[in-house]
């Protein structure tokens, strides 16, 4: 299950709109043992940075832990 998600507000570098990260919920990382993701999944995720003004967009590999991934379609 692929998971794209849109940034709501925005901020000076990626604009309101523009996908803010993907991941598929497929690709699981780890479970965590921080305390406050205690175990939860990690995934490997693609998110998007740019310079001010959204200049120069690109994705990056990072790795995302969430509480609850809420599915609003």
């Amino acid at each position: 299950m692929k998971n794209d998600e849109t940034k709501i507000t925005g901020d000076i570098n990626v604009p309101r709109g523009e996908i803010s990260w993907r991941c598929n919920l497929k690709d699981q990382v780890r479970i965590c043992d921080e305390s406050e993701w205690n175990g939860k999944t990690s995934y490997h995720v693609k998110t998007k940075v740019a310079y001010e003004g959204f200049r120069n967009p690109d994705e990056i590999d990072s790795e995302g832990k969430f509480n609850k991934i809420l599915n609003l379609n």
